[in-house]
């Protein structure tokens, strides 16, 4: 009997996932990919139902549709009577029902948007198939599983570098015209009026009047069925950054009136709501006149909505809500202050050699352990979406976790705890259980770009930089490690990443939780920084021209150690912190300043030390101005 390889993808990624206006269209794109590849691999199963299907990566519940699951599928069959003609049908038919759960998603976004199917505009559904790229491949098992793998592989790149494309025209018009505001590339087919019920510029599509569009905003075919096939609402960014601070109003006297607040936006539970706030005293009085008018009233209650600055009538048509909303958020706002939050995407290390099966143990069989890897992974998944990141515990909201991919936002003040835990749990559930695949003291690691960004910030941007700096830690500090960035309100960025080994994560908790605890004044920050830059230059790499290990490095070690030293015992705050506090602060501060290690390729450094430092150090600060004390 011939064994058979055949994998099956799923795209394109980018535009399915990470091109997004808001959480919701990250959540849903993520989501559909998961349930088109699901489906995908019970459409295999049921074509090769009578040559024994065996689906090796990945390993999924298929009862549990919360899952994230890869956008490909890796599996095999065996057969001796198939034709080629026969399998390419088989695989057709795959696809067919690939499309179909996307056409039965547009469906249901018809369903849910205030437009029906029937009112789709010319080139929808040409619009929407064409997006979909699924390619796939199939060979025979004529050697050994690992070589016929690392082919298959390499087939698959090369069927994906040639790329098929349809051209159509709808009305006359094509591809011409206004762009979809998420994709940038498809027509956009639906758009809500601008505030004085203008047509945006360009746009020719269908108008919808919904605060699931911002005004003038246009979606293409793949963004609508994003946009509205869910009905689950995922977090905003507002949401994610105000966690804590929600926490901390439970059971409080001010959560009833954080609850009246949002009565304000159904005119159902408004006179409810107008009545407890009158009897608190929180707001004067009513206009019921202004109330009983057709103006727009503000439905869709948002987070946002707890920051003075989105209080305008641009969002509030209706003058007595603006006024009511106003006066009610005037009393909340000493609760609700949290304005950033954190975005994490990380994915494993040098998985297509794991894969391959060139990195496990001699005599190890690849075809068990890509079974095993892929049930671990998918146990890892279910528990950082279940256990470790989600909304109920007020840590944050998965977007996805599946393979060894996972993407995830995380309430700034969670940031620390949470990024162990999923480390933690990665090593539990991945590399204990594959511990015998393993070479020596080899394990599976992986590497983080972590975005702590102002809640208003593009959300495009923040994903944008999160992978940018994933980038840095995988590539410029060789892997199993960790890049975190700050784009601050104001503009600036401020980036630095290391190793995880060397306990760098804790240790820039630790320094955190120092400047928290008031053990410490932030001014030793500031004055290493001048330190640095009297030492390095104002760019702080004039230390890269010294030779690796001579006379002139030692020195500036030995002197930027004194500094440290130095400047944390004036830094010192004698009521609050011990000498073995002090002790140990100053150990951190300088083991974090040697973390900034050279790359093992060369005598070239990994990134620029000084500034790697020094920039670590105003991100701790940062993040201690942002969170406030110690609870």
């Amino acid at each position: 009997m011939k064994k058979y390889f055949f994998i099956f993808t799923i795209g394109p990624v980018q535009s399915f996932i990470e091109r997004a206006r808001k959480t919701q269209d990250l959540y849903a794109g993520s989501r559909l990919l998961s349930e088109m590849t699901r489906a995908g691999i019970v459409a295999f199963k049921e074509q090769f139902v009578s040559y024994n299907p065996n689906v090796i990566f990945p390993a999924f519940d298929p009862s549990d549709r919360e899952v994230s699951v890869p956008n490909r599928f890796i599996s095999s069959f065996e057969h001796d009577d198939l034709t080629e003609a026969e399998i390419h049908e088989k695989a057709e038919a795959i696809k067919s029902v690939i499309w179909k759960v996307l056409e039965e998603k547009a469906k249901i976004a018809f369903s849910n948007a205030p437009i029906s199917e029937s009112e789709a505009p010319n080139g929808f559904w040409e619009q929407l198939k064409s997006h979909t790229e699924i390619f796939w491949v199939c060979r025979e098992v004529k050697d050994q599983y690992e070589q016929d793998y690392k082919k298959l592989e390499s087939l698959l790149g090369s069927v994906k570098n040639i790329r098929p494309f349809e051209q159509f025209g709808h009305q006359g018009i094509g591809e011409k015209g206004r762009k979809c505001s998420i994709d940038g590339v498809n027509n956009a087919l639906f758009y809500r009026p601008l505030p004085n019920g203008s047509v945006p510029f360009g746009c020719v599509g269908k108008p919808i009047n919904t605060f699931m569009l911002n005004p003038g905003e246009g979606l293409s075919a793949i963004s609508f069925v994003k946009r509205f096939a869910y009905n689950k609402r995922f977090p905003a960014t507002a949401e994610i950054a105000l966690l804590q601070d929600e926490k901390r109003i439970v059971d409080t006297p001010d959560d009833k009136l954080f609850k009246c607040y949002q009565k304000l936006f159904s005119k159902e539970d408004l006179p409810a709501a107008c009545i407890e706030l009158m009897t608190e005293k929180v707001i004067d009085n009513l206009n019921l006149k202004e109330i009983s008018k057709d103006n727009y009233w503000n439905t869709d209650f948002d987070y946002q909505y707890l920051y003075e600055e989105n209080l305008t009538d641009k969002n509030f048509p209706n003058k007595e809500q603006l006024n009511l909303v106003r006066q009610t958020q005037k009393e909340l706002s000493k609760h609700f202050k949290q304005k950033y939050y954190a975005l994490v995407v990380f994915d494993g290390d040098e998985m297509g050699r794991w894969l391959s099966g060139e990195k496990i143990a001699t005599g190890r069989s690849l075809d068990v352990f890509h079974k095993e890897v892929s049930k671990a992974l998918a146990d890892f998944g279910r528990c950082a979406r279940t256990e470790v990141l989600k909304k109920d515990l007020w840590t944050g909201e998965t977007i996805y976790a599946g393979g060894d991919d996972f993407m995830g936002f995380i309430s700034l003040e969670c940031l620390f705890d949470t990024m162990q835990k999923l480390r933690d749990k990665f090593d539990t559930l991945v590399n204990m259980p594959l511990a015998p695949y393993f070479k020596q003291e080899d394990k599976i690691t992986f590497s983080a770009g972590i975005v702590i960004a102002h809640y208003k910030e593009p959300l495009s941007s923040v994903l944008q930089k999160a992978r940018e700096v994933e980038k840095i830690a995988k590539n410029k500090v060789n892997r199993n490690a960790f890049a975190i960035a700050v784009q601050k309100s104001s503009g600036e960025v401020q980036q630095a990443a290391f190793k995880w080994e060397g306990g760098n994560w804790s240790i820039i908790q630790n320094i955190i939780q120092g400047l928290k605890d008031d053990k410490f004044t932030n001014k030793y920050i500031s004055n290493l920084t001048l330190t640095c830059q009297t030492l390095f230059g104002t760019d702080m790499d004039e230390i890269e021209t010294l030779r690796k290990g001579s006379k002139e490095e030692e020195a500036i070690y030995k002197g930027l150690e004194s500094e440290i030293e130095r400047l944390l015992g004036r830094a010192k705050n004698d009521k609050k912190a011990s000498d073995a506090d002090e002790k140990t602060m100053i150990t951190n501060v300088q083991t974090l300043w040697h973390s900034n290690s050279r790359a093992q390729q060369g005598e070239k450094l990994a990134l620029k030390r000084a500034a790697n430092f020094v920039h670590a150090l105003h991100i701790a600060d940062f993040i201690t101005r942002k969170t406030g004390t110690s609870a």
